[in-house]
């Protein structure tokens, strides 16, 4: 066996005025020394007792040279990290004989750098798994697995995307990112790999809520799990408040007439479009609308996104689609959300819904428009958009509104109705179209 002992190295003192504690191991004449990761400030340490001391307040201090430091007192050790310290080294200790015990029970002739080098591949076996544990998308996985059981799987998903985002970011430019080094830096990088990389060229839209969802993980973590963040200070999401596009009533109107009859997979994703346009559900809500629901003429429930509950007056042609579906189990005839999104496109084609609307979108600094034929456009969730549009257009107070759609600010809703070109001309002509001829000021000549 051989023998040990700590010491503390004052001559190698760090930024914070500590000093590493290394540990001397000799056997068979032959000593290394072997560092323990551990430090402390001089006046915390026994030299007689090779051990971390608690130093009273007045006494913290030592010398440098000829001059005295005096210990901050924020930074002064307290009695738990004089333990931490002391826990430590009595681990390595323990380590160390474990180490020579089975050198001795194999019958290996063993020496001090044979102990050095087997500490080390176990120490560093450690550090690897506590690195892992703190890699940003070893957390992702933690936090999935911690909440699938809670969130909907849309949800989920996105934080799956955002893990193979994060991955492939890292792989790209050869790092690992942790919490120990997510700053102001890493984000703009990120962000900057998910606009301009050939891979990826993401929206500005689409990269907003990924490092949203980032940001969520690591409040997340800092809040709940009492993870330190030493460089993490913030970071502000800028996202563009792109134009809202609905269908007109004309239009919506054509989607309701059209004739539908020789496909009636078609005619199902219809009546559940337009029946979000004069409800305002999403398709979640949809999906969990029973007849349960529906009482008295009203829809009565609990949005799933928001949780919030709502209570919704039928008009008369969500009225009409129930009654198609009432020998149905349920009140609408549902596909799944994806293969929606690509029928009521063959829905809005069939309606001639072919008018040409700007499509943009922005990359970074760089702004990307096209002209495509409006049915292109159409998805389920428009329908919502529809609804508030519609409900906007024909006078409904923001505040009554609000009350069906589940939103809670005013915000969420106002830049709907300034979108569209109807409400735009409709205030034009109310106030240069409708005034009296008396009070006209300019006359044509």
């Amino acid at each position: 066996m051989g023998t040990l002992r700590f010491e503390l190295r004052r001559d190698k003192l760090n930024a914070r005025k500590m000093a590493p504690i290394s540990l001397i191991y000799q056997v068979s004449g032959d000593r290394v020394r072997i560092p323990t990761n551990q430090y402390t400030y001089p006046c915390n340490w026994s030299v007689e007792d090779r051990l971390a001391i608690n130093c009273k307040k007045e006494d913290a201090a030592f010398l440098i040279g000829p001059a005295l430091y005096k210990i901050p007192k924020a930074l002064i050790l307290d009695t738990e990290a004089i333990k931490d310290i002391n826990r430590a080294l009595r681990a390595i200790e323990d380590k160390i004989n474990d180490i020579e015990t089975v050198f001795e029970k194999t019958g290996i002739i063993y020496t001090a750098e044979m102990v050095k080098a087997k500490f080390n591949e176990t120490a560093n076996k450690k550090h690897r798994k506590a690195e892992e544990k703190g890699l940003l998308y070893k957390f992702i996985e933690e936090y999935i697995d911690l909440h699938k059981g809670h969130k909907k799987e849309g949800s989920i998903k996105i934080y799956r995307t955002v893990k193979q985002h994060l991955l492939d970011f890292e792989s790209a430019k050869r790092i690992r990112v942790s919490f120990e080094t997510i700053d102001t830096s890493f984000f703009m990088k990120f962000q900057t790999y998910l606009n301009f990389d050939p891979k990826k060229k993401l929206s500005n839209s689409s990269v907003a809520k990924y490092l949203k969802t980032i940001k969520t993980i690591i409040n997340f973590a800092k809040n709940e799990k009492g993870i330190a963040l030493p460089k993490y200070k913030g970071f502000l999401i800028k996202k563009e408040d792109l134009p809202v596009i609905a269908l007109t009533q004309e239009e919506f109107n054509e989607v309701v007439k059209v004739d539908l009859s020789k496909s009636p997979s078609l005619d199902r994703v219809r009546d559940a479009y337009v029946f979000s346009s004069v409800t305002g559900l999403r398709f979640s809500d949809m999906q969990q609308l029973e007849w349960d629901h529906i009482q008295d003429g009203a829809i009565d429930l609990t949005q799933i996104k928001t949780a919030t509950p709502v209570f919704i007056p039928l008009n008369n042609i969500a009225l009409a689609i129930l009654e198609k579906n009432k020998d149905h189990v349920r009140p609408l005839k549902l596909i799944t959300n994806q293969k929606s999104n690509v029928a009521i496109k063959d829905v809005g084609k069939e309606a001639k819904i072919v008018a040409m609307v700007e499509r943009i979108k922005f990359r970074g600094n760089e702004r990307i428009s096209e002209m495509v034929k409006k049915y292109t456009l159409m998805s389920m969730h428009q329908g919502r958009r529809n609804f508030i549009t519609f409900c906007l257009q024909k006078g409904m107070p923001e505040r009554e509104l609000m009350r069906f759609s589940g939103h809670r600010d005013f915000k969420s809703i106002s830049r709907y109705v300034s979108s569209t070109r109807e409400h735009q001309r409709s205030l034009m002509k109310k106030i240069w179209d409708e005034v009296d001829e008396k009070e006209t000021v300019l006359k044509v000549v």
